[in-house]
């Protein structure tokens, strides 16, 4: 059966989602049109003999392939993930086996009791706490509440470089594991939830969420943090993320948002006083990370300018683009607060002319960390 648009697909080890099915011209026979998530996999952004039959969202990442290609999987579900992961097949009635010790290359042999009395503990799912089910092409949830049944004490859980389609599929899981508390979610293309009552009721509890390199936008962003009233840490590193938009969004809208620590590392957010207006809607905001952001400068703030991100302790701005000690001078009024700050590989640290730092940011200074 051919799959339908939007389905995540694995390829010799290349992750991609299926952005056309159907014919092509000059052609015979049905194409997948895959937009790959590593860009450099792909041939061209979805045009063939100057018909476009689908787009790209990262430039030159699409290529068409066979619905029967060799080594194409449509992956699996949780349950059959967790099961190949971490639980081994019992080897029968034998009181003794051999094993080849995993660091000796086979050259050490040895004999085992009783094993599978051990691996009968291994596979108890139940006592689960930390799952990591990164690469294992997680695609789906189980059917009823088999995933509760069967391991409902996973507090923390990567389900990174999956093939899960749609903040559904991953509401539809996280559902069934009441006591979540952390989710990994990287390198995966998630289509907007269209169960909004399922997405509030499923990450209730959740404290801790990775979305690096998802290409997830800011206002997705924040669509998903209305639906994780408890989330403190939140990373969104490697999303080409260049402007942060709040027009449309309040305090008010965002409730009782308790984010903590929002790490914007190696995106394209070169605009400093748009990302301190950006932060407004933090409150509760005390750490944040953006290195490798471009930024080249931090001007001083306006007489009387309301974007002062007052409750931030704790910053990192390492692998930017700033070359004068003015631009940490500065800082001291945007951030008052501030206890550490990571400056480390930009030009004024590593032995660019920088202009003399102003005598009183001295004092602000004495808690830099490079």
């Amino acid at each position: 059966m051919d799959p339908s648009l939007g389905t995540r697909i694995s390829l010799a080890g290349n992750t991609g989602t299926v952005r056309f099915v159907g014919d092509v011209q000059g052609t015979s026979g049905v194409w997948l049109g895959i937009e790959w998530d590593d860009p450099t996999r792909g041939k061209h952004d979805g045009v063939h003999n100057e018909t476009r039959y689908f787009n790209c969202s990262v430039p030159n990442s699409g290529s068409f392939i066979r619905p029967t290609a060799q080594n194409l999987s449509y992956g699996v579900s949780f349950l059959q993930a967790l099961s190949a992961k971490y639980v081994e097949q019992l080897h029968g009635a034998a009181t003794q086996e051999k094993v080849i010790l995993g660091s000796s290359n086979g050259s050490i042999e040895v004999e085992g009791p009783h094993l599978d009395k051990i691996r009968k503990k291994l596979a108890r799912l139940d006592r689960l706490r930390d799952v990591s089910l990164d690469g294992e092409k997680v695609a789906r949830a189980d059917p009823g509440d088999a995933i509760r049944r069967t391991c409902s004490n996973i507090r923390n859980l990567d389900l990174s470089h999956s093939l899960l389609p749609s903040w559904d599929v991953v509401a539809a899981i996280v559902a069934e594991l009441p006591g979540l508390q952390s989710l990994a979610l990287n390198h995966n293309r998630l289509q907007q939830p269209s169960d909004l009552a399922k997405m509030a009721a499923s990450f209730q509890h959740l404290e801790e969420l990775q979305l690096n390199a998802t290409l997830t936008s800011w206002s997705a962003m924040l669509d998903v943090i209305r639906y994780t009233p408890k989330l403190r840490f939140l990373e969104m590193g490697y999303n080409y993320l260049t402007h942060l938009e709040n027009n449309l969004v309040t305090s008010d809208a965002m409730g009782e948002c308790v984010l903590q620590s929002l790490n914007l590392g190696s995106n394209e957010c070169k605009d400093w006083p748009a990302v301190c207006k950006a932060m407004q809607i933090f409150p509760s905001l005390q750490r944040l990370l953006l290195s490798s952001n471009g930024i080249a400068q931090i001007p001083y703030p306006a007489e009387g300018q309301s974007e002062i991100l007052q409750g931030l302790h704790h910053l990192a701005l390492p692998s930017n683009l700033l070359c004068s000690w003015n631009d940490i001078d500065a800082l001291s009024r945007w951030c008052p607060g501030l206890k550490t700050l990571a400056l480390g590989l930009n030009p004024f640290v590593v032995g660019l002319p920088a202009t003399p730092l102003n005598y009183g940011s001295r004092r602000f200074l004495t808690t830099i960390c490079e």
